[in-house]
């Protein structure tokens, strides 16, 4: 079998420089996205609903009056019901909070970055969010806000984002 090879240019090939390498800047986007490793402790395909799950057996072994030894009030399921849809809202691939629950029938969720010296939680009473952080430049940062179904509060999110992903 003869292979058939091309025929020589007859002129010489042009020099093409360019500094872009053929991909969009979309797909280099997605293909630097797909180069981080995938963390077992970030919030991320499937996470969510270990994390709602979580939330469910929290509320269901702390939901009655003195669970801590003293008086503290039960979990209350709209706070649970809450939690839940903020963790739904959370961006992608931040780090996956710590759950505990709150003596005011409350949950709470917990970022802590030990190498960093970052601290940021997150109390959920039943009808809104509290927040505070304190972070590794001396910034202390607190507030309010209702949880409404469409997008993480805009603050939280870009603390979320900036210090924890």
């Amino acid at each position: 079998m003869i292979a058939s090879l091309p025929l020589p240019p007859t002129h010489p090939p042009a020099i093409i420089e360019s500094s872009r390498s053929g991909v969009s800047e979309d797909a280099g986007l997605i293909c630097s996205f797909l180069k981080k490793p995938v963390d077992g402790n970030s919030i991320f395909w499937g996470q969510r609903k270990t994390i709602q799950n979580e939330m469910e057996a929290i509320y269901k072994e702390f939901s009655y009056l003195g669970w801590d030894g003293h008086d503290a009030v039960p979990i209350l399921r709209k706070s649970i019901d809450v939690a839940i849809k903020l963790v739904s809202l959370l961006p992608d691939g931040i780090a996956r909070p710590e759950l505990a629950p709150e003596n005011d029938g409350g949950i709470s969720l917990d970022w802590r970055s030990s190498e960093k010296n970052e601290t940021f939680s997150i109390s959920v009473d039943g009808k809104n969010i509290v927040f505070a952080g304190v972070f590794f430049d001396g910034t202390r940062i607190h507030g309010s806000a209702p949880v409404d179904g469409e997008r993480c509060n805009e603050l939280v999110e870009t603390i979320l984002i900036k210090h924890f992903s």
